[in-house]
């Protein structure tokens, strides 16, 4: 079986000042997974895991902006899960015009840095999600850099959900803002 997305802190969905400045202070957002992922993921998140803020611009479009991330901080908790956390810089003060975007990519397994779980065999991280209204297309341009911006994400919380889909590998998408639109 493989690892298995668990859970997001902070949950997506819509955040009020206080959360959004708690964040900041905070510099730092974790994901759970059922297991121990390996080294190589660990030692390069960028080729799987990625965060952007976005600014309004215009009447409908947000310009993003990639935050640099990185695993600052492994914890096994006691059912065996992992949580894994992870530190950026950048991500300015409140506003009611920011949103935030974060994806997790999950393959192929022969890419460098895959996230592949350290036990054997390894299998691909299995995280399923689609927590903004983002289609395929524009998730795929904004991962490439092949767009600067995007519409409104409409986030979903991810609170409760279930981030995975008992298939090694995928796609997860969530996102945050600080007022709906």
């Amino acid at each position: 079986m493989p690892p298995r997305l668990l859970s997001v802190d902070p949950v997506g969905g819509v955040f009020d000042d206080g959360e959004w400045n708690k964040l900041i202070e905070r510099g730092a957002f974790a994901i759970v997974v059922s297991r121990e992922l390996a080294a190589e993921a660990l030692d390069a998140p960028k080729g799987w895991l990625r965060m952007w803020y976005a600014t309004l611009d215009g009447d409908i479009g947000f310009a993003a902006t990639e935050l640099e991330l990185k695993l600052t901080d492994t914890v096994t908790q006691a059912d065996g899960s992992v949580r894994y956390s992870v530190t950026f810089d950048g991500l300015p003060a409140f506003s009611n015009h920011w949103q935030v975007l974060w994806q997790l990519r999950s393959g192929p397994a022969t890419a460098p840095g895959a996230p592949l779980g350290a036990a054997t065999p390894k299998a691909l991280l299995d995280a399923d999600f689609a927590g903004t209204a983002l289609d395929s297309q524009t998730l795929f341009g904004v991962w490439q850099a092949a767009v600067d911006s995007f519409p409104f994400l409409k986030p979903v919380s991810t609170a409760g959900q279930q981030l995975w889909d008992d298939t090694a590998g995928g796609l997860a998408h969530w996102g945050l803002t600080t007022r709906p639109i």
